[in-house]
């Protein structure tokens, strides 16, 4: 129920925000690639060894910030004999607002929310696919910074909290390093915003 309830409000404050604020003629597309590592030690790391990932963002400029959606893929090889490895896929839409600081650099703060999930592949006894994939809601709050190097390019650092909702909590930290690409809106697109 709460995660139907996070979702709605978060629906609801992007089709109200159109309205409350004034719609800016210059709009721009993020697409950035990201290497992601986990960096924090906890009881799931004794049954699991997370592996480096990687990760896609596509975003665009909203009166409220940035939105968009984006996805992450990385291996967890088992630690444990009782366990299982993994690929952990998390599919999530994303909110970034952002704060010029001096001159190229910017602060960047957000949130994720989406699925996490578990794709099991190194076990010969599963058989259905509903034993070999699980999923979870999960949520994640993040912030960074980011420095534009080239005119529409950046360079962004990023360090995130996530939390998976299974039955034993999952805490994981993450630090990112990646480069995004902005792009105007094209004139098909901008008619659709506005």
């Amino acid at each position: 129920m709460i995660k139907v309830n996070l979702f709605y409000s978060f629906i609801l404050m992007v089709i109200c925000s159109s309205f409350l604020y004034s719609q800016s003629e210059e709009r721009m597309i993020h697409f950035s690639l990201n290497t992601i590592r986990n960096f924090n030690e906890n009881e799931f790391h004794e049954y699991w060894k997370p592996l480096q990932g990687i990760g896609g963002e596509l975003s665009f400029d909203h009166p409220v910030g940035e939105l968009g959606a984006g996805f992450t893929l990385m291996r967890f090889d088992k630690q444990h004999f009782s366990a299982k490895s993994f690929y952990g896929v998390d599919y999530y839409f994303l909110y970034r607002h952002t704060t010029e600081m001096i001159g190229n650099l910017t602060f960047i703060a957000g949130f994720d929310f989406g699925i996490f999930e578990f794709r099991f592949d190194d076990d010969e006894e599963i058989r259905t696919e509903a034993e070999r994939v699980e999923r979870e809601f999960a949520f994640k709050l993040l912030s960074g910074l980011s420095y534009e190097f080239i005119d529409a390019w950046r360079a962004e650092l990023k360090a995130s909290y996530q939390h998976i909702y299974t039955r034993k909590k999952i805490e994981l930290f993450y630090l990112n390093l990646g480069i995004t690409k902005s792009f105007s809106t094209p004139g098909w697109l901008k008619e659709f915003f506005e």
